[in-house]
């Protein structure tokens, strides 16, 4: 700061932003107006005079230093917030401890060490008592505008200085992250952005347009839920970097404009986001967020660019979160769309495990023409086997799956690397079987593929008191039709070594097909029931 008698009024004015905000309606006093005589006009008489000022007033009254603003000697310019500018400022963090240095910072980001009335602004830049720069710039009917923010009322004189009322609060040199950090509708934001580490980004970001989501679209967010690098992933996907400098509100109506209304950015984190222009606003990604305008589209930080015409970030208040495309969820095919597709295929599909033993899950859901569709998913090694075998994948779990269709001997599957995810989605009762007989498993047994079913009056032709590893057997029901009755290779069965049922049994299984013949496929001993 230029000369001590401006530093000392500035050090006056330490806490001028910290208390709430108060109605403003512009009263105040007249600049001919000398109540005290032959006493000074100061300018913490018309801090103290003006109701659209309370907030300032009494935030220097409150620090105790209101008497260091009561120096005649002082000669400085002060833009001075009115109440409204303090509607989204996070109050309890300007006021704590920790930020004391940055608070002193930004009252001196609102102080000229000169008095300048309005007559002798021009447009341009302007050194503060900080020695940052603010801009000076006119609206379209020639009013002048502090880095944005309109003039309500100019040439408050006193005999230590001169005050003009300005429309908002001058953050613009603060870096995005303190910025977020002094706004109270990107606290969440905030809590995210420590969460993934990103708070040296946000510190040294430059030519950032960050994309804010408020507080309110962050309530059911829970960063617990999510990976580091996954907060990371979604944290970039709210910002667009462009040598060109930051998309402020007028940049990007133009981009819509130009574009026919809608326009697709790619953002930090490499995926694109899409603007629509709709009748009330501006659109993203097909309304997973609006811009919100009440307050104004632009807030600035990082301080003036190097042309001095514009600053270095931009961020912009939204009301929802935006979730990169390759982390939404999914919306799965079902099963029996899915197999129409045929082999080669890449599918999402989402069912209840009814049998999961070994290598091998059988899956279901209730679409295709029987009620319910079913698919094997086979995995050797990997996640998806090794939670098959501690039962974490067991009966009645849910699974989201991707992969490829397969076949193996007529066997549809998703198999192996063809698996290319899978997530757990929850759990839910076993579907209950189908109620078939053998001569419907013989005329129509492949509509019943990895599908549960019920069949009952079983017996087994064979001498075989112990089942074998991978050998078949002849089903006969009471009316003598037969089905083939396999039992697989050690891994995919627990039958192997079980006594043969000597007499009737139902069976309650999947069933599987070699060839095109459907084949009953007993993955657990209580597949078999007798009385």
């Amino acid at each position: 700061m230029k000369g001590s008698r401006a530093l000392t009024y500035v050090l006056a004015l330490a806490l001028v932003f910290s208390l709430t905000a108060c109605d403003d309606n512009g009263g105040g006093m007249d600049d001919d107006d000398d109540d005290n005589g032959d006493e000074p006009t100061l300018l913490s008489d018309i801090l103290g005079e003006r109701d659209d000022l309370s907030t300032l007033f009494d935030a220097v009254e409150a620090s105790g230093q209101l008497n260091l603003t009561e120096d005649p000697n002082a000669d400085i310019t002060v833009f001075a917030p009115n109440n409204n500018s303090f509607a989204d400022i996070n109050l309890e963090a300007a006021l704590s401890d920790d930020n004391s240095a940055l608070l002193e910072e930004v009252v001196q980001y609102h102080v000229l060490p000169q008095s300048v009335l309005s007559s002798g602004l021009s447009e341009g830049t302007v050194e503060t008592a900080l020695g940052d720069e603010i801009l000076i710039t006119t609206d379209d009917d020639g009013n002048f505008l502090v880095n944005g923010n309109s003039i309500t009322t100019a040439d408050l004189e006193a005999d230590n200085g001169v005050l003009h009322v300005i429309d908002g609060l001058l953050l613009e040199n603060r870096t995005l992250l303190q910025h977020l950090g002094l706004t109270s509708s990107t606290q969440a934001l905030l809590g995210i952005a420590s969460e993934a580490s990103l708070g040296d980004a946000f510190s040294n970001a430059e030519n950032w347009t960050v994309f804010a989501p408020i507080n309110e679209a962050l309530v059911e967010v829970d960063p617990a839920n999510f990976t580091q690098e996954q907060l990371q992933q979604i944290l970039q996907y709210h910002v667009i970097v462009d040598e060109n400098g930051p998309i402020d509100a007028a940049t990007l109506q133009t981009l819509l404009a130009d574009n026919g209304g809608e326009v697709s950015v790619q953002t930090l984190q490499g995926e694109d986001i899409t603007f629509t222009e709709t009748d009330s606003g501006i659109s993203i990604n097909d309304g997973q967020a609006n811009i919100v305008l009440e307050g104004g589209v632009d807030r600035f930080a990082g301080g003036l660019n190097e042309a001095g015409d514009g600053f270095v970030n931009v961020f912009h208040l939204i009301d929802g979160l935006l979730m990169p495309p390759s982390m939404q969820p999914t919306e799965a095919t079902p099963i029996a769309d899915a197999r129409e597709q045929g082999v080669g295929t890449e599918v999402t599909i989402e069912g209840t495990v009814t049998r999961a033993f070994g290598d091998f899950a059988r899956i279901q859901d209730d679409s295709g023409d029987l009620g319910a569709s079913g698919m094997v998913i086979r995995q050797t090694e990997g996640d998806f086997n090794a939670e098959i075998a501690d039962g974490t994948i067991t009966e009645g779990t849910t699974v989201l799956v991707t992969g490829t269709i397969s076949e193996f001997n007529g066997l549809f599957q998703i198999n192996e690397d063809d698996l290319a995810s899978y997530e757990i989605t929850g759990e839910a009762s076993v579907p209950e079987p189908i109620t078939i007989t053998l001569t419907e498993l013989a005329n129509n047994g492949l509509d019943y593929e990895s599908v549960l079913v019920r069949i009952n009056g079983l017996t087994l032709n064979t001498e075989d008191t112990e089942f074998s590893n991978g050998a078949s057997y002849t089903a006969v029901d009471g009316d003598g039709n037969e089905g083939v009755f396999r039992v697989q290779q050690e891994g995919e069965t627990q039958l192997i070594g079980e006594p043969v049922p000597s007499g009737s049994f139902d069976y309650e299984g999947v069933i599987g097909q070699f060839q095109g013949e459907p084949q009953m496929i007993p993955v657990e001993v209580s597949d078999i029931i007798q009385e």
